[in-house]
């Protein structure tokens, strides 16, 4: 009798703390229905006809913190444009041994740079490689006066053999380098860096004065900012207070959204 006396209290005791913790619960969220501080809204979004690609949603407060995080509300393409470009002289010793070199490192959007090596094989032919990779040759008229038009389509064709995502082409002269594919607007960019070249005469590449730019500038699709929103790992406790699914495809260029 005892015993089952005991463990009655003991079973009681149980059913006390488990009411006790969901009444708990009742009023924590009783609490957080009446805080103002979590609220859902819709806005639209409409970067005009011209983005400059500049255009940021800015989050902060709340879950967040104090420093804001901001959204792209733009995507783009990735652009560098040479300066100086001098016809190529790969005959660095005047010997026709053809002892030039071209090398330059390249990162796409912000990416792994990439080395990017061009050497002559012969009077006609030039060679080269992607992080010292398969060899691909691409004829030229005469590797000792290499045209802008032919670097870019020797370039092409090491690019598309390395599926590197990048296009060579020409304009006012100048070797330009574009990204096949869009990226959100910060971090869209082709850089190209450490530049060396042995060539000879007034050879230049110019691409050692490359400047980079964006371009092909629109708007993201809300799915994607919404997406980026709800999924990137440095705001975990967003997904459940913040999204937007009543935005409209037409926000100011910067919004502060408070409170979240």
């Amino acid at each position: 009798m005892t015993n089952g006396v005991k463990t009655l209290e003991a079973a009681d005791n149980g059913l006390t703390a488990i009411t006790n913790a969901l009444e708990s619960m009742q009023s924590t969220l009783r609490q957080a229905r009446q805080d103002k501080i979590y609220e859902t809204a819709a806005c639209t979004l409409d970067v005009g006809d011209t983005p400059a690609g500049t255009e940021l949603l800015s989050l902060s407060d709340g879950a967040i913190g104090t420093t804001p995080v901001d959204i792209d509300l733009t995507e783009a393409q990735g652009v560098s444009t040479g300066s100086g470009f001098s016809a190529l002289d790969f005959d660095s010793a005047a010997d026709d041994f053809y002892a030039g070199t071209l090398d330059f490192d390249v990162a796409l959007n912000g990416g792994t740079a990439q080395s990017v090596a061009i050497t002559a094989s012969d009077a006609d032919t030039l060679s080269l490689t992607l992080d010292g990779g398969t060899v691909v040759t691409f004829g030229v008229a005469d590797v000792e006066a290499v045209t802008a038009g032919e670097l870019s389509s020797a370039l092409n064709s090491l690019f598309d053999a390395e599926r590197l995502g990048i296009t060579a082409s020409t304009s006012g002269g100048e070797l330009v380098l574009t990204a096949d594919v869009v990226a959100n607007s910060s971090v869209a960019a082709v850089s190209v860096m450490n530049v060396a070249e042995t060539l000879a005469g007034a050879s230049d590449s110019g691409l050692a004065a490359a400047a980079d730019s964006i371009s092909n500038i629109t708007q993201r699709t809300v799915a994607s900012i919404v997406n980026e929103i709800n999924n990137t790992t440095t705001r975990p406790r967003l997904k459940t207070r913040f999204a937007f699914p009543t935005m409209t495809a037409s926000c100011a260029s910067r919004i502060s959204r408070q409170g979240i």
